[in-house]
């Protein structure tokens, strides 16, 4: 089987955030990163948070490194993750530079 070359996308943080629905933190009323709304949707990346992240399929989870958000589930200089309600494809390398929010 051929594999498929990833493709490695652009676009900007709002654009992210409009195209892929982010979903409120459900376990922290005070979570960081506010949506438009001012309600957080970041996750911390220990204890209650980290573990509902891991349960979540790896296509829906994006992670926060302080300078971009990247599709997938890393651990590297890790800050937060977010939880989309579309998931991203396999063919897709997503690194979204933030700027200063």
């Amino acid at each position: 089987m051929a594999q498929q070359a990833l493709k490695n996308r652009r676009i900007t943080i709002d654009k992210w955030q409009d195209t892929y629905k982010l979903l409120p933190n459900l376990l922290d009323d005070n979570a960081s990163w506010q949506d438009e709304n001012g309600v957080g949707v970041m996750y911390e990346t220990y204890g209650e948070e980290e573990a509902f992240v891991n349960a979540i399929d790896s296509h829906y989870v994006w992670t926060y490194d302080g300078d971009y958000v990247m599709n997938g589930r890393h651990f590297i200089n890790r800050i937060g993750y977010f939880i989309s309600s579309i998931p991203w494809k396999d063919e897709d390398n997503w690194c979204i530079k933030v700027s200063s929010r």
